[in-house]
Protein backbone atom coordinates (compact mmCIF):
# COMPACT_ATOMS: atom_id res chain seq x y z
CA UNK A 1 0.00 0.00 0.00
CA UNK A 2 1.33 3.34 -0.91
CA UNK A 3 0.31 6.90 -0.04
CA UNK A 4 2.51 9.82 -1.26
CA UNK A 5 3.05 13.07 -2.67
CA UNK A 6 5.82 14.51 -4.59
CA UNK A 7 6.96 17.86 -5.74
CA UNK A 8 8.02 16.33 -9.37
CA UNK A 9 10.20 18.87 -10.58
CA UNK A 10 12.25 19.20 -7.14
CA UNK A 11 12.27 15.17 -7.29
CA UNK A 12 11.16 15.39 -3.63
CA UNK A 13 9.09 13.46 -1.40
CA UNK A 14 6.59 15.99 -0.12
CA UNK A 15 4.74 13.55 2.48
CA UNK A 16 4.88 9.69 2.76
CA UNK A 17 2.60 6.29 4.05
CA UNK A 18 4.31 3.35 2.87
CA UNK A 19 3.45 -0.33 3.50
CA UNK A 20 -0.17 0.27 4.69
CA UNK A 21 -2.03 -2.45 2.60
CA UNK A 22 -2.44 -4.95 5.27
CA UNK A 23 -3.43 -5.59 8.54
CA UNK A 24 -0.54 -5.65 11.26
CA UNK A 25 2.27 -3.82 8.69
CA UNK A 26 4.29 -1.14 10.21
CA UNK A 27 4.21 1.69 8.43
CA UNK A 28 6.85 3.84 6.47
CA UNK A 29 6.03 7.59 7.35
CA UNK A 30 7.89 10.26 5.90
CA UNK A 31 8.49 14.33 5.45
CA UNK A 32 10.93 15.04 2.73
CA UNK A 33 13.24 12.51 0.96
CA UNK A 34 14.28 9.67 3.08
CA UNK A 35 17.91 10.66 4.67
CA UNK A 36 18.44 7.13 5.30
CA UNK A 37 18.15 5.18 2.53
CA UNK A 38 17.07 1.66 2.98
CA UNK A 39 17.12 -0.13 -0.15
CA UNK A 40 17.37 3.36 -2.26
CA UNK A 41 14.04 4.42 -1.14
CA UNK A 42 13.56 8.06 -0.56
CA UNK A 43 9.64 7.85 -0.30
CA UNK A 44 10.22 5.40 2.29
CA UNK A 45 9.07 2.40 0.63
CA UNK A 46 10.99 0.12 2.86
CA UNK A 47 11.93 2.29 5.66
CA UNK A 48 9.08 0.71 8.15
CA UNK A 49 10.04 3.23 10.76
CA UNK A 50 5.98 4.14 12.40
CA UNK A 51 7.41 2.82 15.78
CA UNK A 52 9.73 5.73 15.96
CA UNK A 53 7.16 8.54 16.82
CA UNK A 54 5.41 8.59 19.63
CA UNK A 55 2.36 10.91 18.11
CA UNK A 56 1.61 10.11 14.34
CA UNK A 57 -1.61 11.70 13.34
CA UNK A 58 -2.57 12.67 9.13
CA UNK A 59 -4.72 15.18 8.80
CA UNK A 60 -7.08 15.40 5.33
CA UNK A 61 -8.48 19.22 4.81
CA UNK A 62 -11.09 19.98 1.90
CA UNK A 63 -12.12 24.11 0.68
CA UNK A 64 -15.53 24.06 -0.70
CA UNK A 65 -15.48 25.50 -3.98
CA UNK A 66 -16.12 25.30 -7.87
CA UNK A 67 -19.31 22.53 -7.02
CA UNK A 68 -21.49 23.79 -9.42
CA UNK A 69 -24.23 23.31 -6.45
CA UNK A 70 -26.51 26.21 -6.93
CA UNK A 71 -29.95 24.39 -4.77
CA UNK A 72 -30.34 24.88 -1.24
CA UNK A 73 -31.08 22.12 1.34
CA UNK A 74 -34.33 20.62 2.13
CA UNK A 75 -35.36 19.30 5.14
CA UNK A 76 -35.61 15.78 5.07
CA UNK A 77 -36.98 14.42 8.92
CA UNK A 78 -37.45 16.09 12.14
CA UNK A 79 -38.47 13.81 15.28
CA UNK A 80 -38.66 14.54 18.42
CA UNK A 81 -37.00 12.48 21.32
CA UNK A 82 -39.26 10.72 24.41
CA UNK A 83 -37.81 13.84 26.65
CA UNK A 84 -39.99 15.96 24.78
CA UNK A 85 -38.39 18.87 24.82
CA UNK A 86 -35.80 17.86 21.67
CA UNK A 87 -36.44 17.74 18.08
CA UNK A 88 -33.74 15.99 15.60
CA UNK A 89 -33.82 17.95 12.34
CA UNK A 90 -32.35 16.52 8.89
CA UNK A 91 -31.62 17.98 5.92
CA UNK A 92 -30.15 16.54 2.62
CA UNK A 93 -26.78 17.91 2.39
CA UNK A 94 -24.54 19.26 4.64
CA UNK A 95 -25.12 22.62 6.28
CA UNK A 96 -22.68 25.65 6.78
CA UNK A 97 -20.84 25.92 10.00
CA UNK A 98 -23.22 28.54 11.24
CA UNK A 99 -26.08 27.27 10.41
CA UNK A 100 -27.42 27.13 13.90
CA UNK A 101 -26.85 30.56 14.52
CA UNK A 102 -27.91 31.89 11.44
CA UNK A 103 -31.15 29.90 10.73
CA UNK A 104 -34.73 30.78 12.28
CA UNK A 105 -36.60 27.76 13.52
CA UNK A 106 -40.45 28.10 14.71
CA UNK A 107 -43.23 25.59 15.90
CA UNK A 108 -46.61 25.70 16.03
CA UNK A 109 -49.25 24.65 18.70
CA UNK A 110 -47.72 27.02 21.62
CA UNK A 111 -44.11 25.45 21.43
CA UNK A 112 -40.98 27.28 21.08
CA UNK A 113 -37.31 26.42 19.99
CA UNK A 114 -34.83 27.65 22.68
CA UNK A 115 -31.66 26.77 20.78
CA UNK A 116 -30.16 24.73 17.97
CA UNK A 117 -26.82 22.65 18.10
CA UNK A 118 -25.26 21.92 14.40
CA UNK A 119 -24.38 17.80 14.45
CA UNK A 120 -20.49 16.50 13.54
CA UNK A 121 -21.75 15.38 10.03
CA UNK A 122 -23.20 18.65 9.60
CA UNK A 123 -26.40 16.69 7.85
CA UNK A 124 -28.44 17.62 11.10
CA UNK A 125 -29.63 19.94 14.14
CA UNK A 126 -30.74 19.35 17.12
CA UNK A 127 -33.11 21.97 18.53
CA UNK A 128 -33.78 22.17 22.08
CA UNK A 129 -37.46 23.19 22.79
CA UNK A 130 -40.18 23.91 25.31
CA UNK A 131 -42.14 20.90 27.09
CA UNK A 132 -44.07 19.33 24.05
CA UNK A 133 -47.20 17.00 24.52
CA UNK A 134 -47.30 13.52 23.92
CA UNK A 135 -49.34 12.22 20.86
CA UNK A 136 -49.58 16.20 19.66
CA UNK A 137 -48.68 16.89 15.96
CA UNK A 138 -46.33 19.79 15.11
CA UNK A 139 -45.19 21.60 12.59
CA UNK A 140 -42.00 22.73 12.23
CA UNK A 141 -41.11 26.14 9.64
CA UNK A 142 -37.21 26.48 9.19
CA UNK A 143 -35.50 29.61 7.51
CA UNK A 144 -32.27 31.23 7.08
CA UNK A 145 -30.39 27.97 6.64
CA UNK A 146 -27.29 27.42 3.99
CA UNK A 147 -25.24 24.88 2.68
CA UNK A 148 -21.68 24.28 2.39
CA UNK A 149 -21.48 24.87 -1.25
CA UNK A 150 -19.28 27.78 -2.41
CA UNK A 151 -22.11 30.12 -3.25
CA UNK A 152 -23.61 29.31 0.46
CA UNK A 153 -27.66 28.37 -1.27
CA UNK A 154 -29.86 28.94 1.59
CA UNK A 155 -32.83 27.15 2.15
CA UNK A 156 -36.41 28.29 0.42
CA UNK A 157 -38.29 30.61 3.48
CA UNK A 158 -40.63 29.14 5.39
CA UNK A 159 -39.72 25.72 4.44
CA UNK A 160 -41.77 23.32 6.91
CA UNK A 161 -41.79 19.71 8.37
CA UNK A 162 -44.26 18.08 10.70
CA UNK A 163 -43.64 15.80 13.05
CA UNK A 164 -45.76 13.98 16.16
CA UNK A 165 -44.12 14.14 19.41
CA UNK A 166 -43.61 10.23 20.61
CA UNK A 167 -45.86 8.86 23.86
CA UNK A 168 -43.46 8.36 26.83
CA UNK A 169 -44.77 5.10 27.94
CA UNK A 170 -43.08 1.74 28.53
CA UNK A 171 -44.10 -0.98 26.12
CA UNK A 172 -46.90 -3.26 27.76
CA UNK A 173 -44.82 -6.35 28.50
CA UNK A 174 -42.52 -4.05 30.63
CA UNK A 175 -45.84 -3.41 32.91
CA UNK A 176 -44.86 -7.00 34.02
CA UNK A 177 -41.40 -5.97 35.70
CA UNK A 178 -41.95 -3.16 38.27
CA UNK A 179 -38.25 -2.72 38.40
CA UNK A 180 -38.19 -1.27 34.77
CA UNK A 181 -40.20 1.48 35.90
CA UNK A 182 -37.42 3.58 36.65
CA UNK A 183 -36.10 2.89 33.10
CA UNK A 184 -35.86 5.39 29.49
CA UNK A 185 -36.94 3.33 26.54
CA UNK A 186 -33.54 3.77 24.38
CA UNK A 187 -34.39 1.07 21.32
CA UNK A 188 -37.36 -0.10 20.24
CA UNK A 189 -37.11 -2.95 17.19
CA UNK A 190 -39.56 -5.60 15.59
CA UNK A 191 -37.00 -7.92 14.03
CA UNK A 192 -37.84 -9.43 10.84
CA UNK A 193 -37.99 -12.81 9.36
CA UNK A 194 -35.21 -11.79 7.15
CA UNK A 195 -33.25 -8.52 8.12
CA UNK A 196 -30.60 -6.06 6.65
CA UNK A 197 -28.89 -4.30 9.67
CA UNK A 198 -25.36 -3.50 7.71
CA UNK A 199 -25.71 -0.04 7.66
CA UNK A 200 -28.02 0.12 10.75
CA UNK A 201 -31.53 -1.16 12.65
CA UNK A 202 -34.60 0.02 11.39
CA UNK A 203 -35.36 1.01 14.84
CA UNK A 204 -39.23 2.27 15.62
CA UNK A 205 -37.59 4.20 18.48
CA UNK A 206 -33.92 5.15 18.77
CA UNK A 207 -33.12 7.68 21.05
CA UNK A 208 -29.33 7.34 20.92
CA UNK A 209 -29.69 9.95 18.25
CA UNK A 210 -30.42 12.31 20.62
CA UNK A 211 -27.40 14.15 22.95
CA UNK A 212 -26.99 12.30 25.79
CA UNK A 213 -27.05 14.52 29.17
CA UNK A 214 -26.22 12.43 31.71
CA UNK A 215 -24.53 9.34 32.83
CA UNK A 216 -25.62 5.77 32.69
CA UNK A 217 -26.29 3.90 35.51
CA UNK A 218 -27.98 0.30 34.24
CA UNK A 219 -28.51 -0.89 31.06
CA UNK A 220 -31.67 -3.61 30.62
CA UNK A 221 -32.78 -5.58 27.35
CA UNK A 222 -36.21 -7.57 27.21
CA UNK A 223 -37.17 -10.21 24.27
CA UNK A 224 -40.53 -10.63 23.41
CA UNK A 225 -41.52 -13.58 21.42
CA UNK A 226 -44.78 -15.30 20.42
CA UNK A 227 -44.58 -18.28 18.26
CA UNK A 228 -46.49 -19.26 15.25
CA UNK A 229 -48.37 -21.29 17.17
CA UNK A 230 -49.35 -18.69 19.10
CA UNK A 231 -47.20 -19.51 22.54
CA UNK A 232 -45.85 -16.26 23.88
CA UNK A 233 -42.75 -15.98 26.10
CA UNK A 234 -40.42 -12.75 27.32
CA UNK A 235 -37.22 -12.30 29.30
CA UNK A 236 -36.00 -8.96 30.78
CA UNK A 237 -32.53 -8.85 31.87
CA UNK A 238 -30.73 -5.41 33.67
CA UNK A 239 -27.47 -4.92 34.56
CA UNK A 240 -24.91 -2.14 35.67
CA UNK A 241 -23.79 -0.15 32.98
CA UNK A 242 -21.14 -1.97 30.54
CA UNK A 243 -20.63 1.18 28.59
CA UNK A 244 -21.65 4.82 28.60
CA UNK A 245 -21.73 5.48 25.30
CA UNK A 246 -25.33 5.59 24.11
CA UNK A 247 -25.33 4.92 20.78
CA UNK A 248 -23.31 1.11 21.65
CA UNK A 249 -26.10 -0.50 24.16
CA UNK A 250 -28.29 -1.46 21.31
CA UNK A 251 -27.54 -4.12 18.58
CA UNK A 252 -24.21 -4.26 17.96
CA UNK A 253 -25.26 -3.83 14.01
CA UNK A 254 -21.87 -3.29 12.34
CA UNK A 255 -22.57 0.54 11.74
CA UNK A 256 -22.08 1.13 15.56
CA UNK A 257 -18.58 -0.33 15.72
CA UNK A 258 -19.10 -2.25 19.49
CA UNK A 259 -17.78 -5.09 20.45
CA UNK A 260 -18.50 -6.18 24.35
CA UNK A 261 -17.27 -9.47 25.37
CA UNK A 262 -16.25 -9.01 29.20
CA UNK A 263 -18.42 -10.23 32.43
CA UNK A 264 -21.28 -8.01 33.70
CA UNK A 265 -22.29 -7.71 37.36
CA UNK A 266 -25.37 -7.43 39.42
CA UNK A 267 -27.97 -9.10 37.13
CA UNK A 268 -31.87 -8.62 37.70
CA UNK A 269 -33.73 -11.46 35.92
CA UNK A 270 -37.30 -11.39 35.41
CA UNK A 271 -39.37 -13.85 32.64
CA UNK A 272 -42.41 -15.05 31.69
CA UNK A 273 -44.23 -17.78 34.02
CA UNK A 274 -43.55 -20.46 31.30
CA UNK A 275 -39.96 -19.79 30.96
CA UNK A 276 -39.15 -18.41 34.62
CA UNK A 277 -37.42 -21.12 36.87
CA UNK A 278 -37.65 -24.16 33.81
CA UNK A 279 -35.74 -22.76 31.00
CA UNK A 280 -34.02 -19.08 32.79
CA UNK A 281 -33.19 -18.38 36.41
CA UNK A 282 -35.31 -15.34 37.50
CA UNK A 283 -34.29 -13.46 40.46
CA UNK A 284 -30.46 -11.54 41.06
CA UNK A 285 -27.91 -12.93 39.76
CA UNK A 286 -24.10 -11.53 40.68
CA UNK A 287 -22.46 -12.03 37.74
CA UNK A 288 -22.80 -12.80 34.15
CA UNK A 289 -21.79 -11.87 30.39
CA UNK A 290 -22.15 -10.68 27.19
CA UNK A 291 -20.87 -11.28 24.01
CA UNK A 292 -22.01 -8.20 22.04
CA UNK A 293 -19.88 -8.07 18.38
CA UNK A 294 -20.78 -8.10 14.61
CA UNK A 295 -18.37 -10.58 13.52
CA UNK A 296 -18.15 -14.64 13.36
CA UNK A 297 -17.22 -16.25 16.40
CA UNK A 298 -16.13 -19.62 17.53
CA UNK A 299 -16.64 -21.58 20.88
CA UNK A 300 -12.52 -21.28 21.89
CA UNK A 301 -12.59 -19.31 25.37
CA UNK A 302 -11.73 -20.85 29.01
CA UNK A 303 -14.52 -21.82 31.36
CA UNK A 304 -16.78 -22.77 28.61
CA UNK A 305 -17.04 -25.76 26.16
CA UNK A 306 -14.23 -25.65 23.35
CA UNK A 307 -17.01 -27.57 21.49
CA UNK A 308 -19.94 -25.85 21.26
CA UNK A 309 -21.37 -21.97 21.18
CA UNK A 310 -21.94 -21.13 24.24
CA UNK A 311 -21.91 -18.88 27.25
CA UNK A 312 -17.94 -18.70 26.03
CA UNK A 313 -17.41 -17.99 23.02
CA UNK A 314 -14.83 -15.56 21.19
CA UNK A 315 -14.91 -13.40 18.14
CA UNK A 316 -13.45 -13.89 14.79
CA UNK A 317 -13.30 -12.78 11.02
CA UNK A 318 -16.56 -12.33 9.24
CA UNK A 319 -20.24 -11.04 9.83
CA UNK A 320 -22.21 -13.70 11.23
CA UNK A 321 -22.66 -11.57 14.96
CA UNK A 322 -24.15 -11.87 18.22
CA UNK A 323 -25.80 -10.31 21.10
CA UNK A 324 -26.19 -12.38 23.73
CA UNK A 325 -26.22 -12.06 27.86
CA UNK A 326 -25.53 -14.89 29.65
CA UNK A 327 -25.89 -16.58 33.59
CA UNK A 328 -22.25 -17.25 33.51
CA UNK A 329 -22.31 -19.43 37.02
CA UNK A 330 -25.17 -21.30 35.47
CA UNK A 331 -23.79 -21.83 31.74
CA UNK A 332 -27.34 -20.13 31.05
CA UNK A 333 -28.17 -18.18 27.85
CA UNK A 334 -30.25 -15.58 29.13
CA UNK A 335 -31.17 -14.37 25.53
CA UNK A 336 -29.72 -14.57 22.06
CA UNK A 337 -29.60 -12.65 19.18
CA UNK A 338 -27.53 -13.92 16.43
CA UNK A 339 -27.10 -14.02 12.50
CA UNK A 340 -27.65 -9.97 11.60
CA UNK A 341 -24.37 -9.03 10.59
CA UNK A 342 -25.13 -9.15 6.64
CA UNK A 343 -27.56 -8.81 4.02
CA UNK A 344 -30.76 -10.77 3.91
CA UNK A 345 -29.96 -12.61 6.93
CA UNK A 346 -32.28 -14.80 8.90
CA UNK A 347 -31.84 -14.01 12.68
CA UNK A 348 -31.32 -16.69 15.66
CA UNK A 349 -33.61 -15.85 18.30
CA UNK A 350 -34.25 -17.48 21.96
CA UNK A 351 -34.43 -17.19 25.40
CA UNK A 352 -32.27 -19.84 27.72
CA UNK A 353 -30.20 -22.40 26.30
CA UNK A 354 -31.23 -23.93 23.05
CA UNK A 355 -33.04 -27.36 23.90
CA UNK A 356 -32.18 -28.66 20.19
CA UNK A 357 -28.61 -27.43 19.40
CA UNK A 358 -27.83 -27.02 15.89
CA UNK A 359 -24.39 -27.97 15.32
CA UNK A 360 -23.17 -27.32 19.06
CA UNK A 361 -25.60 -24.05 19.30
CA UNK A 362 -26.49 -24.13 22.95
CA UNK A 363 -26.87 -20.72 22.39
CA UNK A 364 -29.18 -20.86 19.35
CA UNK A 365 -26.14 -20.08 16.94
CA UNK A 366 -27.06 -21.65 13.46
CA UNK A 367 -30.75 -22.26 14.83
CA UNK A 368 -31.83 -19.00 12.46
CA UNK A 369 -34.98 -19.45 13.54
CA UNK A 370 -36.83 -15.94 13.52
CA UNK A 371 -39.47 -17.50 10.88
CA UNK A 372 -41.23 -19.44 13.92
CA UNK A 373 -42.04 -16.18 15.50
CA UNK A 374 -45.08 -14.04 14.50
CA UNK A 375 -44.05 -11.39 17.04
CA UNK A 376 -40.25 -10.62 17.84
CA UNK A 377 -39.62 -7.61 19.50
CA UNK A 378 -36.16 -6.26 21.27
CA UNK A 379 -36.47 -3.16 23.63
CA UNK A 380 -32.97 -1.76 25.24
CA UNK A 381 -33.47 0.67 28.37
CA UNK A 382 -30.98 2.75 30.70
CA UNK A 383 -31.37 4.25 34.12
CA UNK A 384 -29.87 7.41 34.22
CA UNK A 385 -27.96 8.52 37.10
CA UNK A 386 -24.49 8.37 39.30
CA UNK A 387 -21.15 9.59 38.51
CA UNK A 388 -18.92 8.28 35.79
CA UNK A 389 -16.16 6.04 36.90
CA UNK A 390 -12.75 7.38 36.30
CA UNK A 391 -9.62 5.55 36.45
CA UNK A 392 -8.44 2.81 33.66
CA UNK A 393 -9.12 4.96 30.83
CA UNK A 394 -7.15 6.03 27.78
CA UNK A 395 -3.91 7.78 28.02
CA UNK A 396 -4.50 11.61 26.48
CA UNK A 397 -1.61 12.19 24.54
CA UNK A 398 -3.01 15.82 23.61
CA UNK A 399 -4.72 17.62 25.94
CA UNK A 400 -7.39 20.72 25.20
CA UNK A 401 -5.60 24.09 25.71
CA UNK A 402 -7.09 27.41 26.78
CA UNK A 403 -7.78 30.31 24.09
CA UNK A 404 -8.74 33.78 23.98
CA UNK A 405 -10.44 34.57 20.72
CA UNK A 406 -12.14 37.35 19.78
CA UNK A 407 -16.35 36.99 19.08
CA UNK A 408 -17.38 36.31 16.10
CA UNK A 409 -14.39 34.58 14.98
CA UNK A 410 -14.45 30.69 14.71
CA UNK A 411 -11.93 28.58 17.34
CA UNK A 412 -12.39 25.15 18.35
CA UNK A 413 -11.04 22.74 21.41
CA UNK A 414 -9.43 19.54 20.42
CA UNK A 415 -8.15 16.40 22.54
CA UNK A 416 -6.29 13.25 21.03
CA UNK A 417 -6.32 10.12 23.20
CA UNK A 418 -5.31 7.02 20.77
CA UNK A 419 -7.42 4.01 22.29
CA UNK A 420 -10.40 6.35 22.65
CA UNK A 421 -14.02 5.25 21.85
CA UNK A 422 -16.14 8.08 22.53
CA UNK A 423 -16.06 11.12 24.16
CA UNK A 424 -18.20 13.84 26.37
CA UNK A 425 -17.08 17.30 26.33
CA UNK A 426 -18.75 19.50 29.71
CA UNK A 427 -18.95 23.33 29.96
CA UNK A 428 -18.51 24.11 33.79
CA UNK A 429 -18.91 20.68 34.69
CA UNK A 430 -21.86 20.06 33.16
CA UNK A 431 -22.39 17.97 29.57
CA UNK A 432 -22.69 19.64 26.92
CA UNK A 433 -25.71 18.14 24.67
CA UNK A 434 -24.35 16.43 21.45
CA UNK A 435 -20.59 17.71 22.25
CA UNK A 436 -19.47 14.02 21.43
CA UNK A 437 -16.13 14.30 18.91
CA UNK A 438 -13.13 14.55 19.87
CA UNK A 439 -13.05 18.21 18.93
CA UNK A 440 -15.49 20.99 20.62
CA UNK A 441 -16.43 23.46 17.81
CA UNK A 442 -17.21 27.42 18.45
CA UNK A 443 -18.50 28.88 14.77
CA UNK A 444 -18.31 31.80 15.58
CA UNK A 445 -17.36 31.94 19.37
CA UNK A 446 -19.66 34.03 21.34
CA UNK A 447 -19.20 35.95 24.89
CA UNK A 448 -21.95 33.42 26.30
CA UNK A 449 -19.11 30.92 25.35
CA UNK A 450 -16.75 31.72 27.97
CA UNK A 451 -16.32 29.17 30.23
CA UNK A 452 -14.05 26.18 31.57
CA UNK A 453 -14.17 23.22 29.63
CA UNK A 454 -12.84 19.63 30.12
CA UNK A 455 -14.00 16.20 28.29
CA UNK A 456 -14.63 12.32 29.23
CA UNK A 457 -12.95 10.07 27.18
CA UNK A 458 -13.93 6.52 26.54
CA UNK A 459 -12.18 3.69 26.13
CA UNK A 460 -13.08 -0.46 26.64
CA UNK A 461 -11.49 -0.13 29.81
CA UNK A 462 -12.79 3.13 31.72
CA UNK A 463 -12.77 6.70 31.49
CA UNK A 464 -10.11 9.45 31.83
CA UNK A 465 -11.09 13.11 32.26
CA UNK A 466 -8.87 15.74 30.14
CA UNK A 467 -7.33 18.76 32.06
CA UNK A 468 -9.38 21.91 31.85
CA UNK A 469 -9.15 24.81 28.88
CA UNK A 470 -10.66 27.74 29.97
CA UNK A 471 -11.68 29.74 26.46
CA UNK A 472 -11.88 33.70 27.10
CA UNK A 473 -13.92 35.46 24.21
CA UNK A 474 -13.65 39.04 23.80
CA UNK A 475 -16.47 41.50 22.37
CA UNK A 476 -12.99 43.90 20.52
CA UNK A 477 -8.59 43.97 21.05
CA UNK A 478 -7.05 47.49 21.47
CA UNK A 479 -3.44 47.56 20.23
CA UNK A 480 -1.45 50.18 22.09
CA UNK A 481 1.38 51.24 20.64
CA UNK A 482 4.13 53.04 23.43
Amino acid sequence: GCFQIHNWGAKQTLVAISHCGSSGNVLGLGIGNNPTLTNADPDYTFTYNSGAYTRKIFHVLVLPGGDGDTFGPTLSTAVASRSLNTVLVTFNEALSDNAANEGTFTLNNGATVASAVLSANKLSLTLTTSSLTAGQAYTLTVSGVRDRSATGNMIAAGSTIAFTAPTTSLPPVLSNVPESSGYTLIHQLAIGDSVNYVSGCNYSVDESRFAQTSPIERIAYCLELTGTNGVAQWVYVSMDAFTYDLTKVGVPSPDRNALFQQYVSNLVVSASANVAGSTVTTGTVAVGNIEFWSSNYDGVNPGASASNYDVGDRPTAGNYASMQVHNTAALQTIFAMNHFGGASFTPCLGIGNCPVPVSGGVDWTFSENARAFSTKNLYVLVRWGGTVATGNGPEIVVQPQSKLVRAGNATSLYVYAPDATAYQWRRNGEWIPGATQSWLEFSPAREKDEATYDVLVYSATGCSVSESAILNVTSGMTLIVR
